[in-house]
């Protein structure tokens, strides 16, 4: 059941839909004007785009095809369209196929793969964003239900607000990240993410599927699985620092 922050009839429009591609347009735009203050050259910025557009497309797939094998297996029964149409998209698992296709194609193209990384962390804010936003008109992700509703400025609450929280979440990181936090921006987005993410779980109303842990949602499992991944990332670097203080001695 679709729960939108506003009863508005749309008119048959997919407004979700419509949010992802502003969210698009915003991120691309983003992207063209850090590589215009980089003052790249024009072959290398045609390819960097390429790359970024073919990594939106493999994002997509990964996206809706993760839900095939972790959150809802039945859908193997059901015929290939059906299959994509019905089983949604994963936001984390889209991302994580966004930043491994695209460094693995600029790096095919030798390109410096971990300096646009860096710069795709803002790009990627903006879009998931605006996405959120098309969520809370559309209907989907919403919250658990409040009884009795909570009353906050005159505001009439009947659902937590948690796609509303994540999207001013994701401005605010988007401005941090764009701004005022220039280096080391993936491990910074993956923590700062899955930390809010696991947390608004908690608030999410909607049925999402099981993933390796029954008590948890798919989502804050994957957060706890970022958390290793980052802590065993952490611990080589501590390695290879003291590996190399080692030598200089």
């Amino acid at each position: 059941m679709l729960k939108p922050v506003i009863e508005f009839d749309y008119r048959g429009l997919p407004v979700y839909n419509i949010m992802a591609a502003l969210g698009l347009l915003a991120a691309l735009t983003v992207l063209l004007r850090r590589e215009k203050a980089l003052k790249i050259q024009a072959d290398i910025e045609e390819k960097i785009n390429t790359a970024a557009i073919a990594g939106c497309i493999l994002a997509l797939v990964c996206a809706n095809a993760a839900n095939w094998f972790l959150f809802y297996p039945e859908s193997f029964r059901r015929p290939l369209p059906e299959r994509i149409t019905s089983s949604g998209i994963s936001f984390y698992y889209g991302m994580f196929g966004f930043l491994a296709s695209f460094a693995l194609i600029l790096r095919l193209l030798k390109l410096d793969y971990k300096l646009w990384i860096n710069e795709a962390i803002p790009p990627l804010l903006i879009f998931h964003a605006l996405g959120r936003v098309g969520c809370s008109l559309a209907g989907c992700c919403y919250g658990r239900e409040l009884t009795p509703p909570v009353n906050i400025l005159g505001i009439s609450l009947r659902m937590f607000p948690a796609r509303e929280i994540e999207s001013i979440c994701l401005f605010v990181m988007f401005f941090i990240f764009r701004f005022k936090l220039k280096r080391h921006r993936l491990p910074f987005y993956l923590l700062c993410y899955s930390v809010i993410r696991f947390a608004l779980e908690f608030g999410r109303g909607d049925s999402r599927g099981v993933f390796l842990i029954r008590a948890l949602s798919p989502a804050q499992t994957t957060s706890i699985l970022v958390w290793v991944a980052l802590g065993v990332w952490l611990a080589l670097c501590a390695a290879r620092s003291t590996r190399v203080k080692r030598e200089v001695r």
